[in-house]
């Protein structure tokens, strides 16, 4: 057995989208030989800086019994944000969060103990937080460990909204950059991202870029064909949509307008990309399921939403009078999510549209869907997620920019009557078993 210190500022209790790909790798890597030596915050601090999470000691019930995990205090975040002087500063000149600089402290502090005691033989470390990266460099060179770097986003290619200026764009360039020539080995959720990293950065060694989904934990158990009954007149068809979407209309005004339409302190604004994240919302799906309830009165859809309530949720419904067909649920544990989700007809996917290019993230509560047996409305754009919809046998593509088209196949999907035949062999090789496994097989890789 390999003993390998993890390194995950996001980790069950506290219930980020973050810490479930960590908690995952933990159930498993036992049976592929690995035993990780957890260090993330302690609970009081996560709780605090992801306030948005609930904490859900249910998570902690996946992990096997006897898991080491140092649960060591951030120190006071608030100090970079005392005054909106001190804000924009803190904002404005760093190229990442500052949640490891304000947690190096306490686990400098215990981390030699931790060595003596496990001798861990190589470091994984997972991002976001990007801060995460220069700690686990750190710890890397003090002791001599090899390091995987996991990245379950983009880092300087990830534009929610545009950098302050081409400089800010590039010292963050620069910083990934020096992480990923440190790292033994660099792991990312799909193939559209990898390519991503070695595009940037093809003076590295494009071998080190390795690809490990995301995944399903439990056993799917398909059929070979399901059957979708026919809608029942005026019964209430249920479409869910679970977690963030991930879209600011600020940041998306910012991306979107030109530089000469720009405040004077805006106008340096640069990204590296342009993705309009209004693709990522429910907006075009909106638009469709609009044109549907026009054209058909006797269907009754209800879009029921689970996770935070951004303030723009509401007056997006509202533009296209569908406000009372929605019903928000709010944050909620895990084992209450999935119940909820139970009672759904079909789910809902979304992509960013990336101008010219193709997006690369695909999402992983699309795998809790996949547990439900329901079809997948995809209103997705070109890449990770429009693929893997298609190649699973139990979704529909929707293109957000082909509204009256989507709105009939979105129609035709609530009327049912007919079989979806899922892709078993494709579906298999994202079991969180064989994620393990690979990941397992990386870390044993990297051991000197």
């Amino acid at each position: 057995m390999i003993n390998v210190l993890f390194i995950a500022i996001e980790f069950a209790p506290v219930s980020t989208t973050g810490n479930f790909r960590s908690l995952k790798f933990v159930k498993y890597f036992r049976d592929f030989g690995i035993n990780p030596i957890v260090i993330t915050l302690d609970v009081d601090s996560a709780s605090r800086i992801f306030a948005y999470a609930k904490v859900d000691y249910t998570l902690l019930e996946d992990l096997p019994e006897g898991t080491n995990i140092y649960r060591i205090p951030c120190g006071d975040l608030s100090k970079y944000y005392t005054n909106n002087i001190r804000r924009f500063l803190t904002i404005y000149f760093s190229t990442k969060d500052k949640i490891a600089e304000a947690w190096e402290k306490g686990v400098m502090n215990n981390i030699q103990g931790i060595i003596d005691k496990h001798k861990p033989e190589a470091i994984l470390a997972t991002l976001p937080p990007f801060s995460t990266g220069s700690l686990a460099v750190n710890i890397s060179k003090t002791f001599n460990l090899p390091l995987i770097i996991d990245m379950r986003d983009g880092w300087s290619k990830w534009c929610l909204a545009p950098y302050g200026s081409w400089l800010h764009y590039y010292f963050t360039y620069r910083e990934e950059k020096k992480l990923f020539k440190r790292a033994d080995v660099i792991t990312t959720v799909t193939d559209q991202l990898a390519d991503i990293f070695r595009d940037s950065h093809n003076e590295i060694n494009s071998d080190k870029f390795k690809v490990v989904t995301n995944g399903y934990d439990e056993n799917l158990s398909f059929e070979d064909k399901i059957e979708v009954q026919a809608y029942q007149e005026n019964k209430e068809y249920v479409i869910g949509y679970t977690g963030a979407f991930y879209y600011y209309p600020k940041g998306r005004r910012d991306m979107m307008l030109p530089w000469w339409k720009k405040r004077f302190h805006r106008i340096f604004q640069y990204s590296p990309v342009k993705e309009d994240w209004l693709y990522r919302s429910p907006y075009y799906f909106f638009k469709a399921v609009r044109m549907v309830l026009d054209n058909n009165p006797r269907i009754n859809i209800k879009i029921k939403f689970i996770g935070e309530k951004p303030d723009w949720l509401e007056p997006m419904a509202a533009e296209f009078s569908l406000l009372e067909n929605c019903q928000f649920g709010g944050v909620m544990p895990r084992n209450q999510m999935l119940k909820v989700q139970r009672s759904f007809d079909a789910f809902l996917c979304t992509s960013v549209k990336v101008i010219g290019n193709y997006d690369y993230v695909l999402a992983s509560k699309t795998f809790d869907y996949l547990l439900l047996h329901k079809p997948l409305i995809g209103f997705v754009t070109e890449g990770a997620q429009r693929e893997f919809i298609q190649d699973s046998g139990i979704g529909f593509i929707c293109d957000p920019d082909n509204i009256s088209e989507s709105a009939q196949i979105l129609e035709k999907i609530i009327l049912g009557n007919y079989t979806m035949t899922p892709n078993i062999e494709f579906l298999s090789k994202f079991s969180r078993l064989k994620t393990a496994e690979k990941l397992a097989g990386l870390l044993k890789s990297v051991v000197r």
